[in-house]
């Protein structure tokens, strides 16, 4: 065999490794992110929805409130909600992500999945809605993931009939 040839061979080789070696990593950062989204629900469940937003938000975030108009930024989410915190009312926010993925570069990425949210007025009733939500991460300078931008929309309950 000529030198040439067997060079080939060998970069060849390297080429393929390396791809695989980097899905495997895709593979990998999929499921830590799929854990970052499942940390944030409890720790939503655990401190509140306001704290859980805080702590998982990036500075460049932007959120689309149901029935509200665009926040974008932290700063902003966090002046508009901390009045919130004050109300009389108690509500719970947890979430089960069912789907993820990520870029190439496994420096963006994003969730689906389903939530339910639970509001108790200051009489005890409690109010319990359902819905979808989509999450898109980025990953920042720390090498942390933090999410720029989060949605939903409501639906019915788990045990209504789905519609074709």
């Amino acid at each position: 065999m000529s030198k040439p040839f067997i060079f080939l061979v060998i970069i060849t080789t390297l080429i393929f490794s390396i791809g695989f070696y980097q899905k495997m990593d895709l593979e990998k950062e999929k499921e830590i992110l799929l854990e970052i989204d499942r940390e944030f629900s409890k720790f939503s469940v655990e401190n509140g929805t306001f704290e859980a937003f805080s702590r998982f938000m990036a500075d460049d975030v932007t959120i689309l409130p149901k029935k509200g108009h665009p926040i974008s930024g932290k700063e902003t989410y966090l002046e508009l909600n901390s009045q919130r915190q004050e109300s009389n009312t108690k509500s719970q926010l947890k979430w089960e992500p069912y789907f993820v993925d990520i870029s190439a570069c496994a420096d963006l990425g994003y969730t689906l999945g389903r939530y339910e949210s639970t509001v108790t007025d200051s009489a005890g009733n409690k109010q319990v809605t359902y819905g979808y939500y989509v999450t898109i991460w980025k990953k920042q300078k720390d090498r942390s993931w933090k999410f720029v931008f989060d949605a939903g929309n409501e639906s019915p309950s788990p045990e209504e009939k789905e519609a074709n």
